[in-house]
């Protein structure tokens, strides 16, 4: 999108802004390796599921995801909450 903060930002600064989102939003649930919490959480590290359709991704994380979804073959009713 033309103008878009994030299209103007290097490539380490994008690393940056993506580290700090995941530290705020996804570290407590899905830990520094992203793997899963077994039960609770679905993994992100190797996730068909993010993998397949990275603005599904990013939307996941922008716009919080709820309900049943598959991550590799496991069932999981799932809840991303953005932490404000």
């Amino acid at each position: 999108m033309p103008g878009d903060k994030l299209t103007n930002v290097s490539t380490f600064q994008d690393r940056a802004i993506g580290k700090a989102i995941y530290t705020k939003t996804c570290l407590a649930r899905h830990r520094a390796t992203g793997l899963r919490i077994p039960n609770a959480f679905p993994p992100l590290a190797k996730s068909d599921y993010l993998n397949k359709d990275t603005n599904r991704a990013i939307k996941a994380v922008m716009n919080e995801l709820h309900g049943p979804i598959t991550v590799n073959g496991i069932k999981i009713n799932s809840l991303c909450q953005r932490k404000t």
